[in-house]
């Protein structure tokens, strides 16, 4: 699948960090833990030059979390700035971003007025996403979470007190979602549009394992990135 706006393919498996780093990143820190090796690997081969803005922090615990546990491991990292979370399977136009990190709200999620099939669904009402599932259906939908959301640093400290509460209740397993819906942090999550730009979910799974998520860090434009690869073993 290409788009003539695109200077790589759609499933090119470098193209998600290369958005980030156009959007204007200094740091992409990555939260390694299934293949960590062939990551970093892949980082020396394609961002020599870039390594400066690279760090690694290492999940062990991969193969039993999910992505709000590596999310846990690098709040110190991520603390007092705004932030993106990215899910790694997505590739999308950087232009997309664009929008996203200059909104003045909290909570903001990325939303693609078509329906999907196979993905989380949103029932908005006037500037605020009111519900999300991928249960919603087409008639109730008002369209389709792309895996992109970004988060101010106003509502971290929120945020992370209450992923810690999930992880002390042995809850590491959860979605990211789960910590940062509008009932758990109290605050509306408002929206912007994918204006039709071209993105793109993979729903590969590679050696029998899920894709990563990555998370990045943005400071109006000069932040950091911080990124995941906890794939792990289907369930069974």
């Amino acid at each position: 699948m290409s788009d003539p706006n695109w200077p790589q393919r759609l499933d090119d498996p470098g193209l998600s960090d290369r958005r980030a780093m156009v959007v204007g990143h200094r740091e992409i820190g990555i939260v390694a833990g299934y293949e960590r090796d062939q990551i970093i690997r892949h980082a020396l081969e394609n961002y020599r030059s870039e390594l400066p803005r690279f760090r690694f922090i290492n999940n062990p615990a991969f193969a039993e979390t999910n992505n709000i546990y590596s999310l846990w491991l690098a709040s110190d990292w991520l603390k007092g700035d705004s932030f993106v979370c990215l899910n790694a399977d997505v590739a999308f136009d950087h232009r997309i971003l664009l929008k996203a990190v200059s909104s003045p709200a909290l909570i903001n999620m990325i939303v693609d007025p078509e329906w999907r099939e196979e993905t989380m669904k949103v029932v908005i009402a006037g500037s605020q996403v009111l519900r999300m599932s991928k249960q919603i259906s087409r008639g109730e939908s008002s369209g389709t979470y792309i895996g992109i959301r970004t988060l101010s640093a106003d509502i971290q400290d929120r945020l992370f007190a209450r992923i810690g509460q999930l992880i002390r209740t042995d809850r590491e397993n959860e979605f990211f979602n789960v910590a940062s819906s509008n009932s758990r942090m109290r605050h509306p999550c408002w929206f912007t549009s994918t204006f039709g730009l071209p993105w793109r979910k993979s729903m590969i799974r590679r050696h029998g394992v899920r894709e990563t998520t990555r998370f990045s860090k943005a400071d109006s434009g000069r932040g950091r990135s911080v990124g995941q690869s906890d794939e792990r073993p289907p369930d069974r």
